[in-house]
């Protein structure tokens, strides 16, 4: 072999070794590439995770003193894409309407999607950061509530009688002393139902109890100060002397307080406003017939407005009106008829209950227990959605 041979031969297998530590440095850099690239999405994938836990804590503390059912009704977002250190996190509250979830001590709220009647909530969190993305869930409970007399449980109650037809329903608990009566659309009642008398099968999604030993329903006493004072707003008519309140077409403010009435007239367009922040306690002595404009409760809790059909003497609470409202009524010894759209939530108790509808009379949640509402986690309802 002469040497020029060998030479090109060296060069050759030089070149090899070459090609091949090229190929073997790209391996192990692609390698090395990976590596990082998989460390990297597992320390994102960790901190979507944080990043969604904490969106569950900060959640259950912006929950506080907040209406479900408004809440619920809106799309029950609470954050979306809320910042954080590296990422976001979004959460959304639903009703708890499937008990799918593994605390199966918890059943389905029979108040479907948009009406919280059982205190149960489902807080569903996503945490992101870049392309990593994690999700869990938990069930949160509600405790506490305004202060307000145990009556108020009930969706509403009639001391004589219950009765609803046409598109008027119920959601919450309902009762009375006596029996209730249907006609329309079933089911009337979702929730259960507790009677001295009867309850017609097939019209209650809940517990039906008959025959049930009756509910006490003391008279409220009338304020001993005189009628008044007027709420305010333009085109009120106020007479001091017989206490009849007279709202035509007219907005009425009324702040937080006590007020006293022997009747209240109202027609036409209009809406009686509750206090922000506070308690109106109404006391009406004979009757109220209202009709146009319904409720403004703006933090939208039924305790703001407060009703009572004071005395002994016998009278018919009719209100119409089209506007989603909270309130409460408490009027043992008064007939209480809801008539026109717009569901009515707070708790309703009279001698009778009548509600032809199409608006529904919903319980207020909020109602139940006593001090601030406030909302707990179910730490064995806590689960990671894959």
């Amino acid at each position: 072999m002469t040497l020029t041979c060998q030479k090109g031969s060296a060069l050759i297998v030089v070149l090899l070794l070459s090609v091949a530590l090229a190929l073997l440095g790209g391996a192990f850099m692609t390698v090395s590439f990976t590596d990082r690239q998989i460390s990297s999405n597992e320390v994102q994938a960790t901190q979507a995770f944080d990043l969604a836990d904490a969106g569950l804590d900060h959640a259950v503390e912006q929950l506080k003193d907040q209406n479900a059912d408004t809440l619920l009704a809106a799309g029950g977002a609470l954050f979306t894409n809320q910042a954080l250190g590296a990422g976001t996190y979004s959460v959304t509250v639903t009703n708890n309407t499937k008990p799918t979830f593994p605390l199966a001590a918890v059943p389905a709220d029979a108040g479907g999607i948009n009406d919280d009647t059982d205190g149960y909530l489902v807080l569903n969190s996503t945490g992101r950061v870049n392309e990593a993305e994690r999700r869990v869930q938990i069930i949160v409970y509600g405790s506490g509530g305004p202060t307000m007399p145990p009556i108020f449980q009930w969706a509403a109650f009639g001391q004589s009688s219950l009765k609803a037809q046409g598109s008027g329903n119920f959601t919450g608990a309902v009762g009375t002393n006596g029996s209730m009566t249907f006609s329309g659309e079933s089911p009337k009642i979702t929730g259960d139902a507790y009677a001295g008398g009867t309850v017609p099968a097939g019209w209650t999604t809940g517990t039906v109890t008959q025959g049930a030993p009756p509910i006490s329903l003391p008279a409220e006493a009338c304020p001993t100060t005189p009628y008044g004072p007027a709420p305010t707003g333009d085109g009120i008519t106020f007479n001091a002397g017989s206490g009849k309140l007279t709202l035509n077409g007219t907005n009425a403010y009324f702040g937080t307080g006590t007020y006293y009435y022997s009747e209240i007239s109202k027609s036409g367009g209009g809406t009686i406003h509750a206090p922000t922040g506070g308690a109106a306690k109404i006391y009406v002595s004979s009757k109220i017939s209202m009709s146009g404009g319904g409720f403004n409760n703006p933090d939208a809790k039924a305790e703001n407005l407060q009703i009572y059909g004071c005395g002994i003497s016998s009278g018919t609470f009719t209100i119409t009106g089209g506007q989603t409202s909270w309130l409460t009524i408490y009027a043992p010894y008064k007939a209480i008829k809801f008539t026109g759209g717009g569901d009515k939530f707070g708790s309703f108790i009279g001698d009778t209950f009548e509600n032809s509808g199409p608006g529904d009379a919903k319980h207020d949640a909020q109602l139940l227990g006593g001090g601030p509402l406030t909302f707990s986690k179910l730490p064995s309802s806590w689960t990671e959605v894959l």
